[in-house]
């Protein structure tokens, strides 16, 4: 997780974001086949949100189970997931993220205006959730 420099501060005294790195880690060390997060990367700058979601996605391909919690639909494209979208209590959708993610879907859920932009990556068609806020 990148966190090697922390290995001798005391973790009372690491800001909370450095504590969610090392929750994660401490985790991954005991090499769990499952892996279960609950919004893993709250509290996490950017770059810590890429770096987690890169190990989220590896970690799927070497076959390990993760289910992990999120609030941002940008997190289940990054990490090319399956998910189950909670549209309301009684109402969901499962499957593919490119699939069940859509503006429809995101305008239900966070009663707004959001649009999937999506864009080529050498191989890859990347997706991105934008909202205007006016």
């Amino acid at each position: 997780m990148g966190i090697r420099h922390l290995e001798n501060e005391i973790y009372t005294e690491i800001s909370g974001g450095e504590r969610q790195l090392a929750l994660i880690a401490r985790a991954l060390a005991q090499q769990a086949r499952f892996i279960l997060m609950d919004e893993p990367a709250s509290s996490l700058d950017y770059g810590n949100q890429m770096r987690l979601l890169r190990e989220i996605r590896n970690l799927a391909k070497e076959g390990a189970g993760v289910c992990f919690t999120a609030h941002y639909p940008d997190h289940a494209f990054l990490t090319q997931s399956s998910v189950l979208a909670l549209e309301q209590k009684d109402r969901w959708k499962k499957g593919p993220a490119q699939e069940v993610i859509t503006e429809e879907l995101l305008k239900s859920m966070y009663k707004l205006d959001a649009k999937i932009r999506s864009y080529k990556d050498g191989d890859r068609v990347m997706r991105q959730v934008t909202a205007r806020i006016d």
